[in-house]
């Protein structure tokens, strides 16, 4: 949702996330990246993108989107067009049982984001992700690696598993976990090691 008033606004909020997303997929990681990586693409995204007005938004103007981004809901806009695009590659990564029911897999893992512990704190994610296509089909922070085990049920939770099989490294097996997966009508593939009797 656009957050700003509608008084003196210059270009349209759908324009200025677009360039954001363009540079940010250009590999860009700071506001004045951004900003001049939009300068010297300024003609090609005109050309694409069709804006109303013929400049490019300023550093400053960017720096306002940016900041002015409601990250919970842009994460669960992104989490839902990922889902719509991972129905849309439904072929992918499924297995069929010996039974005959085919299953669609997602791998439940955690990661540090690279780059990030430059700028500050390191950032860790817990991620939900179809196989086959490798699409991010949820993730949330977490604090740090051992945080993975509380994060996961949160993750899962509210989610349709039916017709999923979700596989994770030994950290996540649990038989609470189990249970909730099951629970949710899906199936799991874990690891057993020795956190296990």
């Amino acid at each position: 949702p656009d957050p700003r008033k509608a008084r003196g606004q210059r270009y349209p909020w759908l324009f200025l996330l677009a360039l954001v997303a363009a540079a940010l997929a250009g590999g860009q990681q700071t506001g004045h990246a951004v900003a001049h990586w939009i300068s010297l693409h300024a003609e090609e995204l005109h050309e694409r993108l069709r804006p109303p007005r013929a400049s490019t938004p300023s550093e400053s103007t960017l720096r306002r989107v940016l900041r002015g981004l409601d990250i919970s809901v842009l994460e669960q806009r992104l989490a839902s067009h990922a889902q719509c695009l991972a129905a849309l590659a439904a072929e992918q990564g499924v297995i069929a049982t010996t039974t005959g029911a085919v299953l669609q897999g997602q791998a439940l893992d955690g990661k540090e984001v690279r780059g990030v512990r430059a700028y500050g704190q390191p950032l860790h994610l817990l991620s939900l992700v179809q196989h086959g296509s490798g699409r991010v089909l949820s993730q949330m922070a977490i604090e740090a690696k051992r945080n993975e085990i509380s994060a996961a049920p949160q993750l899962l939770a509210g989610r349709e598993l039916r017709g999923t099989v979700t596989t994770m490294d030994a950290m996540h097996t649990q038989e609470g976990f189990a249970q909730q997966i099951l629970d949710q009508h899906g199936h799991y593939l874990m690891v057993v090691k020795k956190n296990q009797s």
